[in-house]
């Protein structure tokens, strides 16, 4: 038979040995497998009688010797990741006590067989004959190889993917089997000629055996055995490698180590479960605490340590017959765990709970959801609005794709509440739309997170175009502002494009009549204003004429009052007064149409130059002091400053003191007329303050418009032409000057100019 026949046969004799026993170690025990293993330890150790070849015709191999020690670690390995290393280490310590055994036995056949031969006769060669160099040597490896392949396998284990499990197998048999050759031959081979011809024949050999173990081994893992590893062995491999020599000591050290670690772990849950925003509480079978986390004691109002031990129901008798109370009982009853929501009302709060039973009790976790559910609450609500809302009012992924559109925006384009709703926004829209919707105003939305204009939306079922004015915008995280979603609001305007076509129309219509009649009052303001002109120009001329013959009248009348023509009888005198004020009065009255003319004619003119004004101002007072005497009246002044020079019409000024002082005079009774002179930001600031009639407030507005008192009821006391204080306001103004008023009925006046001083 060819040799390499032989070879398979053997792998396959030995390996399907192993795993068979292996398979079976349920029922048989481990024991025939130990004694299995010991035997092949045993015959490998009689290398001077196998079977051997070479190699490149120079290299020796012993394949029984080879085959027989590489499936021992084969099946040491196997046992290590089926079992754990316990379970490997009595397998290493079943191969030693087999091996002697079966080593006593040979060594008394020997003896035997050796004593019934005849003494003088030479011995031949024992089949029983043991090499016990080969064979103590080859042991002592096993040890050391052992300890060598759980090393390599765990540390292989941890750094290569399980999808490489294969790889993990040969390396940590190749390794090993390598380490073996250079201790077994640097061992028995080095002082001989044969080591290097030993050693790579013993390289070769078990680097060959090394890979068909290996495949074997991974196909029976991987096909044949599917059975779960033992969880705790998996668990021990990395802290129990060294067993096999200190497995007592290493077993003590775990189990402080265990009671620390249960410590620890007991320490870690407690402070997990008091740092978790939930409530966590555990009762026993007879609803009494057993654990009360931070949480729940402050949910619940109550210390853990006042909890501790207490029954619940006595503790809360308020939830008896509450949904806790039955949810509870469910869920201890039926061994399920139970969700549910319920509302507390001592608390005036909603909590969600859920229940885990188990033969200990129940472990029941607690939450406050009422922020929640008033958010929830807020929503519907909000979605009732939505709903209830006489807009379109859609949502839609920023990709454009509609995730919903309210019972109005489905009416608008005519779905119904269960039809779905189209693939895009585009689609609302009309096919020449479509385009510049999703290239331009998507991209306007992204760019300045809204848009807003007028469209047209087409009804689905009808195919009307319905016009619109819409708003869409990007809906963002409130966390992260990242945009979510594209809302959009629309709002139907056909009524209210009909009515701006309707106001068009009735627009047009309305300019032709607007400006037909403004060019008629065109007309008219022209022919207005060249009457006005006229009217003016006539008052000018003829005022001028008048006042002439009347500055003769007053000047003769004058002359003979003062009887420069003769004696004058009281009768005369009387007489002659009489025409005289007359005459000064129409003077008066000629006086201020001329100035009133000249002003609405725009030939009014002023001339400036710096003057003294309380000097002006004291003029004036003396001028009409004999008048207040005359009424009883008293003209006080209030002036900060010596001397005021002021840039202005020192004529025209003194006219308008003339005119103001002269009111005041006239339409007070009695009481105090004051004249207040101030300087305040580079203006003149003159004040007349009487405490006369005073004016109503609904007067104060028309106050110096020209004949004001003339269509008045103050003509019939006072005499006066009522152009005083519009002269008054159109010489300040042209002063550069302001005027302002402030008065109540029966409280007198207060009459305030102000005139720059430069």
């Amino acid at each position: 038979m060819n040799i390499y026949i032989t070879i398979l046969l053997e792998f396959l004799l030995i390996s399907s040995s192993v795993l068979l026993l292996f398979r079976f170690r349920s029922k048989i025990g481990l024991a025939p497998l130990y004694i299995l293993l010991g035997a092949v330890q045993y015959i490998q150790a009689f290398s001077g009688t196998m079977i051997n070849f070479k190699v490149f015709e120079k290299f020796t191999i012993y394949p029984g010797s080879v085959i027989m020690f590489c499936a021992v670690l084969f099946a040491v390995l196997l046992i290590y990741i089926k079992e754990g290393v316990s379970s490997a280490r009595t397998l290493i310590i079943g191969i030693i006590i087999s091996n002697f055994i079966i080593s006593v036995l040979f060594e008394i056949t020997y003896i035997q067989e050796f004593t019934s031969q005849n003494l003088n006769e030479a011995v031949p060669t024992s089949i029983f004959l043991i090499n016990y160099e080969y064979f103590i040597t080859g042991t002592i490896i096993l040890l050391v190889d052992f300890i060598l392949m759980v090393i390599i396998y765990q540390f292989l284990v941890s750094k290569i993917s399980n999808l490489y499990f294969f790889l993990v197998l040969f390396l940590s048999l190749f390794l090993v089997l390598i380490f073996d050759s250079l201790a077994f031959n640097l061992i028995l081979k080095m002082r001989s000629g044969e080591l290097v011809n030993s050693l790579i024949g013993h390289l070769i050999g078990k680097s060959v055996s090394a890979l068909i173990f290996s495949v074997i081994l991974y196909l029976y893992l991987r096909f044949i055995d599917q059975e779960k590893s033992n969880v705790s062995f998996i668990a021990n491999q990395n802290r129990d490698i060294f067993s096999i020599i200190r497995y007592r000591k290493r077993y003590l050290d775990l189990k402080v180590e265990k009671a620390q670690v249960e410590k620890k772990l007991t320490s870690q849950i407690e402070s997990t479960l008091n740092h978790i925003s939930d409530g966590f509480v555990s009762l026993d079978t007879n609803w009494c605490y057993t654990y009360i986390n931070i949480k729940a004691g402050e949910l619940v109002g109550r210390s853990p340590e006042s909890l501790m031990g207490k029954h619940i129901w006595t503790e809360f008798p308020e939830l008896v017959n509450d949904p806790f109370y039955k949810e509870c009982y469910r869920a201890s009853e039926t061994k399920g765990t139970i969700y549910f929501e319920n509302y507390y009302k001592p608390f005036d709060k909603w909590f969600e709970s859920r229940v885990y039973p188990s033969e200990d009790g129940l472990a029941i976790y607690f939450t406050d959801i009422t922020e929640k559910r008033q958010a929830e609450t807020n929503n519907q609500m909000l979605l009732s609005l939505i709903e209830t809302s006489d807009d379109f009012i859609g949502l839609a992924t920023l990709e454009g794709k509609p995730v919903y559109l309210n019972a109005k925006g489905r009416q608008l384009v005519g779905l119904d509440i269960d039809e779905d709703l189209p693939n895009s926004v585009a689609d609302f829209f009309p096919e020449n739309y479509r385009d510049s919707i999703l290239n331009k105003h998507f991209l306007d939305i992204h760019d300045s997170n809204k848009w807003n204009g007028e469209v047209q939306f087409k009804n689905f079922k009808t195919g009307n175009l319905i016009p619109i004015e819409m708003s869409s915008f990007l809906i963002r995280d409130n966390i992260t502002n990242e945009p979510i979603a594209l809302g959009n609001v629309a709002t139907d305007i056909t009524e209210r494009k009909r009515t701006e076509t309707e106001l068009k129309k009735h627009k047009n219509n309305l300019e032709e009549l607007v400006e037909l009649r403004t060019s008629q009052l065109e007309k008219e303001k022209i022919k207005a204003q060249s009457a006005d002109l006229m009217k003016s120009a006539f008052l000018a001329t003829m005022s001028h004429e008048l006042r002439t013959p009347m500055n003769s009248i007053i000047g003769f009348t004058g002359i003979l009052l003062k009887e420069y023509a003769g004696p004058l009888n009281e009768e005369q005198k009387k007489q002659l007064s009489m025409v005289k004020t007359s005459g000064q009065h129409l003077l008066g009255l000629i006086n201020d149409i001329l100035d009133i003319s000249k002003i609405e004619a725009g030939k009014l003119k002023v001339s400036f130059a710096p003057f003294n004004y309380l000097t002006t101002l004291e003029k004036t007072i003396d001028f009409l002091s004999p008048q207040a005497v005359k009424k009883g009246l008293v003209i006080e002044t209030e002036i900060t400053e010596l001397e005021i020079i002021i840039n202005s019409d020192e004529r025209r000024v003194e006219q308008v003191l003339l005119n103001l002082l002269s009111n005041a005079i006239k339409f007070s009774e009695k009481g105090t007329i004051l004249v207040k002179v101030d300087i305040i930001e580079n203006l003149l600031v003159t004040q007349i303050i009487d405490q006369g009639i005073g004016i109503s407030k609904k007067d104060l507005n028309k106050l110096f418009m020209p004949f004001i008192q003339l269509n008045g009821g103050l003509n019939r006391t006072h005499e006066g032409t009522g152009l005083g204080l519009a002269i008054c306001k159109s010489l300040i103004t042209k002063l550069g000057g302001s005027i302002h008023v402030k008065s109540k009925k029966g409280e007198g006046s207060n009459f305030t100019f102000k005139l720059p001083i430069q």
